[in-house]
Formats: structure tokens, sequence, C-alpha cells
């Protein structure tokens, strides 16, 4: 009798594990909802860096993110461990390589599409908790939060088309906004030149407004089109002002 009760016990404290891990599978895949239905954004913190070995800099800000955010899971992705969380190969688009810089925008877009989380550039310093972002999606219930520019924002697209700030963000997985942004992204590799990626962009009627035209920073052009293309992603979307806030220190 006490083995069959010990057998029954420990069969109970198998399934429970398989259900837990069940469960972490299905909030890392598709992110967990809010009482309303809503997606939530994933605790989580996604970054790059290019090379193999961490400069001790680059280290002192990933400890920010921690001793800030100590139960966020934080994950620095390297082309080699792509694979693990894409199922898209970024080491073979056309443009991709030209620049560290290039290849991080287009990590962070499919990275973030898909899994959702808060993105950081790898030279961001955090100097206080990022609650706050949980804290506005749960009373919004937008897909994104991030920083707009006024730098580069002309007056007339203000809370309409308003360029971002690429280095810090956050959304739920599956975010239409960044979903397209990634999209449109992509479509540069359809272009021998990435200038002629902007130039079309421009001739099909899109306003860059104060943007760099530049292809190191076409990553901005793709973000201006999609917002001026469909121009409800903006309800979806919670933006602080970037001098006013991650720029002002």
């Amino acid at each position: 009798m006490r083995l069959l009760i010990a057998c029954g016990i420990t069969l109970i404290a198998i399934l429970l594990v398989i259900a837990l891990l069940v469960r972490q599978f299905e909030m890392d895949q598709f992110g967990v909802e809010n009482l309303d239905g809503t997606l939530q954004i994933p605790q989580r913190i996604w970054t790059y860096w290019d090379d193999d070995e961490i400069p001790p800099l680059v280290q002192r800000c990933i400890d920010s993110w921690r001793r800030f955010n100590p139960t966020f899971t934080i994950t620095v992705l390297k082309k080699e461990t792509l694979a693990t969380y894409l199922d898209v190969d970024l080491r073979g688009l056309r443009h991709a390589n030209e620049n560290p810089a290039k290849f991080s925008d287009f990590v962070r877009l499919h990275v973030l599409s898909r899994h959702g989380g808060i993105w950081m550039d790898a030279s961001v310093i955090c100097q206080a908790p990022l609650d706050w972002i949980f804290d506005v999606q749960e009373e919004t219930g937008v897909e994104f939060v991030g920083y707009r520019t006024r730098k580069h924002t002309l007056p007339e697209y203000e809370g309409i088309c308003d360029v971002l700030e690429t280095s810090v963000f956050a959304c739920v997985p599956g975010a239409a906004f960044v979903t397209a942004w990634r999209d449109e992204l992509m479509r540069i590799n359809d272009y021998a030149d990435v200038n002629d990626y902007i130039a079309a962009v421009r001739a099909s009627g899109v306003d860059t407004q104060n943007a760099i035209l530049d292809p190191y920073w076409v990553v901005y052009i793709a973000q201006i089109a999609t917002l001026q293309r469909n121009r409800t992603f903006n309800k979806t979307m919670y933006l602080l002002e970037a001098c006013d806030t991650i720029f002002a220190y």
C-alpha cells in the first residue's frame, strides 16, 4: 500500500514538472495574457554582441540591467546562437553582413517580433528598474513601448508617424507594428544597393522627415515607411520623448 502511495506521489510530481515546463514553453513562445486577454510583454531583455569576448564597458551595461531587474531573463545573442531563437538564417541575407550595426537591426526586429520582450543595445546603461514598462502596458493595453525623437520627427507627424529610437524598445510577441517593421526592413534585400531601397521608399510618397538618408541608418527609413503606410499602428504604441528621458543624461 505504501509503495502504491509513493508511486502515486512520484507520478503526480512528474506530471506537475511536465505541466510547468509546458507552461514555460508557452510563455516563451506565445507570451502571457493579461486578464483582458491582451498579451503581456515578457520580462526578458535581449541584446546582441558580435564578438566572442564582451569588453568591460559592455559587461558593465549588462550588469546594470541585472542589478535593477534581478528577476528578468537576460539573453546576449551571438551569430552562433541565433538558430536557437529564429527559423531564418540572417547571415545569408544580402545586406545583413555589411556591418555589425545593420546585422543587429535585423536581429532585434526578428527576435522581438517573434518572442517579444525588451531590446537593449549593448551600450545602454540601466539606471532604474524597468517595471514601468509593464505598468504602462497593463494600463493601456498597447503592444509596443518605446521612444520617439523630436529631433527627427516633423511637427505634422507627431503622434501619428513619429521617428523612433531603436536602441531601447519593448513589445509583446507577434506585435503587429514590429512584425511589419521587420518585413519592411527585409525588403532592402530585394535591392542590389540599399540606396536604391531608400530612393524607392521616397519615390513611393513616404516622407522620410529628418531621418539621415544613409544606408547605415536604413532601419529608421523602414520604420518611417511602416508607420506612414499604416497609420493605425500608432494606436498600439506608447511612446516617450527620448530627449527628455534616455538621452537626458
